[in-house]
């Protein structure tokens, strides 16, 4: 990888929401995030949010991985609200705490144990790496398209023959890569906020996306690595504790 950078290195807050459904890989993936946070010359740090159904489960976390984590309260909402709340809640401890980048890594994400430094060194307004949004490379990856005609709006994912021809180890300027991996500068956090729309069924990473666009901000893709993604479906997520 190219690792090229000035000498004077960016503060970056490394930030995720958590819950309750991400036991089963949250102790393995904070271990990889230390090497992530190691492997960067500069100050990085790192804020968990936890929108599960008990402050206790926060707790628990931050004690069991060191992590700084905080509790957002999810009662009566459901899980987009739950997400983008936590995502507003990131968004206002980065500007109060005045990082230059954000750096949005979910919680079953593992990207190269130098991406820090990496995604930085390429230099782009927002740049990240996409994966396979389900368990295995049978599925498709997370890039969306966006389609504009008239009134009608429209984002969806790459159909599974098209995520094959797009890893081609080079950088693309996409619509959206989601938030599982995206290293977001300042200036855009600052006059972008998180959203959902009850009546739209779709995940405030798709909203932030479609804002980004109508500001002019550039969205890009380093499609020369695949981070591994160690998702698990929702329906089989039961009785877990951490």
């Amino acid at each position: 990888m190219n690792l090229e950078y000035p000498s004077t290195l960016p503060t970056v807050l490394l930030a995720c929401p958590i819950s309750s459904h991400k036991d089963y890989v949250i102790l393995e993936w904070a271990e990889h995030v230390k090497t992530l946070v190691k492997n960067y010359p500069g100050i990085c740090k790192v804020l968990l949010v936890d929108n599960s159904k008990s402050q206790a489960h926060a707790k628990r976390v931050e004690r069991l991985t060191g992590f700084h984590t905080d509790f957002v309260s999810t009662r009566l909402k459901n899980n987009y609200d739950a997400i983008s709340d936590s995502r507003n809640y990131i968004r206002k401890c980065f500007l109060r705490w005045n990082f230059d980048y954000l750096f949005s890594l979910e919680c079953d994400i593992f990207p190269p144990q130098d991406s820090i430094l990496y995604l930085l060194s390429l230099q782009k307004e927002m740049v990240g790496f996409t994966y396979f949004l389900g368990a295995g490379h049978e599925s498709p990856l997370m890039v969306q398209e966006y389609e504009d005609n008239g009134t009608d709006r429209e984002c969806q994912n790459l159909s599974i023959e098209q995520s094959i021809l797009f890893i081609d180890g080079t950088i693309k300027r996409v619509f959206s890569i989601g938030m599982g991996c995206l290293m977001i500068p300042r200036f855009v956090l600052a006059s972008t906020k998180f959203r959902t729309d009850k009546k739209i069924k779709i995940h405030d990473d798709s909203f932030f996306a479609e804002d980004c666009k109508s500001k002019g901000f550039k969205i890009y893709c380093d499609t020369s690595v695949i981070p591994l993604h160690k998702n698990q479906p929702w329906n089989l997520l039961k009785g877990i504790s951490l």
